[in-house]
């Protein structure tokens, strides 16, 4: 849907307009065709939950991840301004 707004910009140029209306409906084809495979691959198989799970388990008690207990979210989200 967001393609199809951003070819309505080339609206003035009917050349340019065919061209970005063709790309934006190969790129909307090509999201729904991943919809229609990779949903019910996640469905059935769970890989992505898998492969998740298996990177926080290797990289829980490292120094990649905070600890969820004494993460402060506030802090990091302001911590541009934060004079501390």
């Amino acid at each position: 849907m967001t393609t199809s707004l951003v070819a309505l910009t080339f609206i003035g140029d009917r050349t340019e307009f065919r061209r970005a209306l063709g790309a934006s409906t190969v790129h909307d084809f090509y999201n729904w065709l991943a919809l229609l495979i990779f949903f019910p691959i996640e469905l059935i198989w769970h890989p992505l939950q898998h492969i998740s799970g298996a990177l926080t388990n290797a990289l829980y008690g490292t120094d990649w991840l905070p600890n969820p207990a004494h993460f402060n979210f506030i802090r990091a989200a302001t911590s541009p301004w934060n004079t501390e």
